[in-house]
């Protein structure tokens, strides 16, 4: 870059080499700013999608939860179906 650069400078003096300079730092602080932006909204976005996923996991314990309490639930009612039956049956 430093040939380059002396190139320019041999050629066209130190006016334009300054103003060279000048754009290509600008350019890169501008790269810099949009990179970090950018970084930042796809940090953004990963927790939002982490969010997502743990309130998912979260609902599907739920639903696995209250689908066990409805089978055992399910089983109580059926117990007490048995133990009347018997109970007629001994009646009977």
């Amino acid at each position: 870059m430093d040939n380059l650069l002396e190139e320019v400078n041999d050629s066209y003096g130190d006016m334009l080499l300054k103003e060279l300079v000048s754009r290509l730092e600008r350019t890169i602080k501008e790269f810099n700013e949009e990179m970090n932006s950018i970084c930042g909204i796809l940090a953004k976005k990963e927790k939002e999608r982490q969010d997502v996923l743990a309130m998912l996991r979260s609902d599907v314990k739920a639903d696995k939860s209250l689908k066990k309490e409805k089978k055992d639930t399910s089983k109580e009612v059926e117990l007490n179906e048995w133990e009347k039956k018997l109970k007629e049956i001994e009646k009977g």
